[in-house]
């Protein structure tokens, strides 16, 4: 009996498992990083353990010229066969969570959380809020000029209206109307006003009825009356004026 045992030993079933020699510890997996160069778009701070999911792998080696991370799973085995850029299973199933940081490295910074981005996503976020900075910095610096400027319009419409409500302005009518027709702002109205009150500025653009109406109160009354008109605040023409723009020529008085 023990001599057919031993005549049919090496006909019994083999192990599957390679012996201890043939085994090494596994140095993780060996992956593509589709972004560039991995020390500025890789996530590093996704695995924080004070991140809310941190990753369940770690990065192990970075290759910035040819973009390569070798990363190996917390589940790892760390023994494999002895097999060039062998990997356990877990290793090999970080695969998938490796994609799933690339697609969180390619997001829009402006919704994620500043720990989990990478370097390039912090320059472009800073980068951005810069923009957002000077884009506000301009807005409020407009806005100061604005109030200011309307601080001093208000300050010339104050000093304007407290001419008109105490000083008779010689043909202050026509001086508003040079300020329509020639788009005076409210700095240079009251110039003209002042000027107007201190007799230094004679608004001359007469129209029809003012012209009709002084050679009317010439004939009915005379050079005097003219002339005492055309120094009230109303401004009559003189009878010089009426013969320039009638072409009239109208007597002295007698």
């Amino acid at each position: 009996m023990l001599y057919e045992a031993l005549k049919y030993s090496d006909t019994a079933p083999v192990s599957q498992d390679p012996p201890p020699s043939l085994l090494h510890q596994c140095e993780g997996i060996k992956l593509k990083w589709d972004l560039g160069n991995p020390h500025h778009t890789y996530p590093f701070g996704m695995h924080s353990p004070s991140n809310l999911k941190p990753l369940d792998y770690d990065v192990l080696v970075v290759n910035s010229q040819e973009s390569m991370l070798r990363v190996r799973s917390h589940s790892c085995t760390t023994i494999t066969p002895i097999v060039e850029d062998s990997s356990c299973l877990s290793c090999q199933s970080t695969q998938k969570d490796v994609r799933n940081t690339l697609a969180h490295a390619q997001r829009n910074h402006g919704k994620l959380s500043n720990s989990t981005l990478s370097h390039r996503q912090l320059c472009e976020k800073i980068e951005s809020i810069q923009e957002k900075y000077e884009d506000e910095r301009l807005k409020h610096f407009n806005m100061n000029k604005a109030i200011e400027r309307l601080r001093k319009h208000r300050t010339t419409l104050d000093a304007l209206l407290d001419l008109l409500g105490t000083k008779d302005v010689p043909a202050l009518h026509r001086i508003f109307r040079n300020a329509h027709k020639f788009g005076w702002g409210s700095k240079k109205l009251l110039e003209k006003v002042t000027s107007a009150i201190d007799g230094k500025y004679h608004a001359k653009n007469f129209v029809d009825w003012e012209l009709d109406l002084a050679i009317l109160i010439y004939k009915l009354g005379g050079n005097g009356a003219l002339h005492a008109l055309h120094n009230l605040a109303f401004a009559f023409p003189c009878r010089q004026m009426l013969n320039l723009e009638r072409s009239t020529t109208l007597m002295s008085d007698t």
